[in-house]
């Protein structure tokens, strides 16, 4: 398990890293946008360098390699040491990527108008926002992603990919001091949201749902369980609840329902006003109700519900 597990930590990898590569290389580079993250800081302090102090032969991948080091070395005490590994084989891979497609001449996207520049943007936003996968597997594509990782563990409620596009956003906004094209700022908003929209459904998980709590009097309750169980085909859990004002015995269910169920379990649930119910989105699931491999359970519970109803007059 763990061999696989490891087996799949560096296919994401490189997969991740060839995609990004070729989104920098074709993309990105040629759309000429406002720089941002710490490949963003890196290239305006090299052109602040030359333009200032005459030091304009400090390229900025050696600047950004700069930057990254002491941000690594942080993040190797303050979060996983695995994050740090897998982040540096992200770069070093992206690197290599990089050099590969330069020295075979790897085609590039053409850009000779705004429109051109507006779609580079949308492409390369989306090669960048790939690397959420790092994300899932506990690494970064370094830079900001490092910083964001370190807010987020500080700031739990923070979510990952709103903390790297804030970053982001600000470092755009800064070049406009350094070069003055607003036009390159715009372009790269473009390409900053769509790799934060990018990399926030990477962090979704497949298994998404909508989560249903309802508080119910038991006079009804039972038949709302028998319309999950044998209806929807859906589990969930039942616990006891009294209500706050009049102290009246209830009961709390909670549910899971797919997301294409959902109007068919408001409608089924519409059926009892007497019910209070809120529902929120999940946006992962571990374990599992399987109705077809578990008959015996479903049989029983069928028979336990069936002592339950009232004797017919």
């Amino acid at each position: 398990m763990r061999m696989r597990v490891q087996l799949r930590a560096a296919l994401t990898i490189l997969v991740a890293a060839l995609v990004s590569a070729i989104g920098l290389f074709s993309f990105v580079s040629q759309g000429r946008f406002a720089p941002s993250g710490v490949d963003g800081i890196a290239t305006m302090l090299s052109e602040l360098l030359g333009r200032f102090f005459g030091l304009g032969g400090i390229r900025a991948g050696y600047l950004s390699a700069l930057l990254n080091l002491p941000l690594l070395a942080i993040a190797w005490f303050v979060l996983r040491r695995r994050y740090v590994l897998y982040t540096v084989s992200y770069m070093l891979l992206l690197s290599g990527f990089t050099a590969l497609l330069t020295l075979i001449k790897f085609p590039v996207y053409p850009v000779t108008s705004e429109l051109d520049r507006f779609l580079a943007a949308i492409i390369g936003g989306f090669a960048q926002g790939i690397t959420g996968m790092m994300l899932r597997i506990g690494g970064s594509a370094g830079g900001v992603d490092v910083i964001a990782s370190m807010i987020q563990k500080r700031r739990q409620s923070d979510n990952i990919e709103t903390v790297i596009a804030a970053l982001s956003y600000a470092i755009a906004i800064f070049s406009f001091c350094v070069w003055g094209d607003i036009n390159a700022v715009i372009f790269s908003f473009v390409a900053i949201f769509t790799a934060e929209k990018t990399t926030a459904k990477m962090l979704r998980d497949s298994r998404r749902a909508i989560r249903f709590e309802i508080i119910a009097p038991k006079t009804v309750s039972e038949e709302i369980k028998k319309t999950i169980l044998f209806e929807l085909r859906r589990g969930g859990t039942v616990i006891d609840a009294k209500g706050l004002f009049l102290g009246e015995e209830k009961e709390l269910i909670v549910c899971l329902v797919h997301y294409r169920q959902f109007s068919e379990f408001m409608v089924k649930i519409s059926k009892y006003p007497s019910v209070f119910l809120t529902y929120s989105e999940v946006l992962g699931i571990r374990g599992n109700f399987d109705w077809t491999l578990d008959r015996e359970r479903a049989e029983d519970v069928k028979m336990r519900l069936a002592r339950t109803e009232p004797p017919e007059t």
